[in-house]
């Protein structure tokens, strides 16, 4: 019963306060009267109550800008033709492509070559100041067509790599025609 009592007198002090604010002890920062006011009328920083979203990839803009990096004919990662062939035949390679802004991206899809084994391993990274995987264990396609769409987290970067994490085996490098990133 001790404990019920202390339970019941901090709730009796909650009630006295006139902070505005739940918790005991808690301290306003503004009052309540104050606070439905800015609400209303959303004053303050625009910015304060939500995180503007950069515009949305397109396929278009994903090709726009040539791909550059450490895998083998890097341009042909994102050049639009499923004919030419980006290649890693070593872990760690990437093709990199650059936006020159920050813009959301959600999904992805890859054109395949036969001559995978689909033992191969990709990841897919993002750059917001630092690189980060955005995804994991992507399969090197054993087809020459498109997978499908594939979703990953939503996130605003400026710039994405294809990373190679671990080499086919059928040729002894993993192959992809063909890579496109979009918000969707």
């Amino acid at each position: 019963m001790g404990s019920h009592n202390k339970a019941a007198t901090e709730v009796a002090a909650h009630e006295e306060k006139t902070t505005g604010v739940h918790g005991v002890g808690a301290s306003a920062v503004c009052s309540k009267t104050e606070a439905d006011g800015k609400i209303t009328t959303h004053k303050g920083d625009p910015n304060a109550h939500h995180t503007p979203m950069a515009p949305g990839l397109t396929v278009a803009l994903f090709q726009e800008n040539v791909a550059t990096g450490t895998i083998d004919t890097p341009a042909a990662l994102n050049d639009n033709d499923t004919g030419t062939c980006a290649f890693a035949d070593a872990v760690a390679e990437y093709g990199e492509v650059d936006f020159g802004k920050n813009v959301t991206i959600y999904q992805y899809r890859q054109f395949g070559k036969v001559t995978n084994n689909a033992d191969g391993r990709w990841k897919i990274e993002y750059w917001d100041g630092s690189w980060h995987d955005w995804v994991m264990g992507i399969a090197t396609r054993t087809t020459a067509d498109w997978s499908a769409w594939a979703a990953g987290p939503v996130v605003v970067c400026s710039k994405i790599r294809l990373t190679c994490t671990t080499v086919d085996g059928g040729a002894n490098k993993s192959e992809i025609m063909e890579l496109e990133i979009s918000w969707g």
